[in-house]
């Protein structure tokens, strides 16, 4: 019995191989569509992500190959901080929104995830080293954190009516 099992399963590759040669030959086969993928791997992609990541290091402003002083002699800082838009067009995507459907692809996951995490950890230093974070926090509430204003307010009204001085003074009637 096990020999016709296995002549079986041979057959139907036989019989897959050659419906598989007609399609191909008779304009019936299926192909891929839309553009092929960027990334074939999350390790190729990887290896781009932390070539952008290094990229965003600050470096000096430099005219001519000098360096730009400010009015106090300080060298000009030029800041490249790391962006979903930025890390986008250096892996060679039109837009951002190409990155979030990687980021949809169960293989693709994880390194998407850890890139958007990176740029979380750059905004959240920003709150700490920069005297106004209005940027830093205007991205975190727009990648999900929240920020919450604890307000309590005990209010006591006392309200009195005077018509007249020939009538006293009433309490309001509840309705």
């Amino acid at each position: 019995m096990p020999k016709r099992t296995a002549q079986s399963k041979t057959h139907k590759k036989v019989q897959q191989a050659k419906a598989t040669r007609k399609a191909a030959t008779d304009g019936t086969a299926k192909r891929p569509v839309g553009r092929p993928a960027m990334f074939q791997t999350p390790e190729e992609m990887q290896v781009q992500i932390d070539a952008y990541f290094a990229s965003c290091v600050p470096t000096f402003l430099r005219v001519d190959g000098n360096v730009v002083p400010d009015k106090n002699g300080n060298p000009i800082v030029e800041y490249n901080p790391p962006t979903i838009t930025g890390l986008a067009l250096y892996l060679g995507f039109e837009d951002r929104s190409s990155l979030y459907e990687y980021k949809e692809k169960k293989e693709f996951t994880h390194t998407v995830k850890k890139a958007i995490a990176r740029m979380e950890n750059y905004a959240e230093r920003e709150l700490f080293n920069n005297p106004k974070p209005t940027g830093a926090i205007f991205w975190l509430k727009n990648h999900g954190w929240k920020a919450e204003e604890d307000t309590k307010a005990d209010v006591k009204t006392t309200v009195r009516f005077v018509v007249s001085d020939d009538e006293e003074e009433k309490e309001p009637e509840d309705e």
